[in-house]
């Protein structure tokens, strides 16, 4: 299996769901300025953020 970029799996679930960036920030209850930083990669989740990103991405591959 190859490997998927934290980025990959944000824009996947925002686009499984039609969510903005602050509606994806607002459901993990997280800032919307830290999802663009995720998203631009200058930082990474922490290990809790990553967990519930991880769930959630592989929910909607799964489905």
């Amino acid at each position: 299996m190859a490997d998927v970029t934290v980025e990959k799996m944000i824009t996947e679930i925002m686009t499984h769901h039609d969510w903005s960036q602050q509606e994806f920030a607002d459901h993990f209850k997280i800032q919307a300025s830290q999802v663009t930083r995720w998203l631009k990669g200058k930082t990474r989740p922490n290990y809790d953020n990553l967990m519930m990103i991880t769930d959630a991405y592989n929910k909607i591959k799964t489905a």
